[in-house]
């Protein structure tokens, strides 16, 4: 990343911490329109209305240092303390290798899952049937026994 861009971008995230948003308009800088895309693509802003950006927890992070250039090499040596040895992770079906950033589901669970949600579904249906025939008998029984003898004179 270029340090003009960086600059521009720590000036964002400042601005957003001492105003509580940044605004993008059609007047906005060129610069200022890139530093906005970069932040909300790495996840440093949110947008708040369709015009105008505030701080996600990472932003936040960032000011916590001097420069984006030292929260960045700050996040490389993280990343780079965290690498380990790569051994094979072996799991009943699948074999990989390196890091794993994500479940890995067997097709079993998966079945099972899909059988859960299935069974759940019809018995909201089920549920929404039976209650619907309950309030129709209450309402036929209001009908029948309190407003009839009251309309009919009894």
């Amino acid at each position: 990343m270029n340090k003009e861009i960086s600059n521009v971008l720590f000036s964002v995230l400042t601005e957003c911490r001492n105003d509580g948003f940044v605004v993008l308009t059609k007047d906005s800088p060129v610069e200022l329109r890139e530093a906005i895309n970069e932040a909300k693509a790495r996840n440093w802003i949110c947008s708040k209305n369709p015009y105008s950006y505030e701080l996600t927890p990472t932003g936040i992070d960032i000011l916590d240092f001097s420069s984006l250039d030292e929260y960045l090499e700050h996040q490389r040596i993280i990343h780079e303390s965290k690498k380990v040895i790569q051994q094979p992770v072996i799991n009943a079906v699948n074999v990989l290798y390196g890091e794993n950033h994500g479940t890995i589901n067997q097709s079993s669970s998966h079945d099972k899952i899909t059988k859960i949600n299935s069974v759940k579904r019809h018995r909201n249906k089920l549920f929404k049937i039976l209650k619907t025939i309950i309030i129709g008998i209450i309402i036929w029984l209001i009908t029948q026994y309190i407003l009839m003898p009251f309309f009919s004179g009894n």
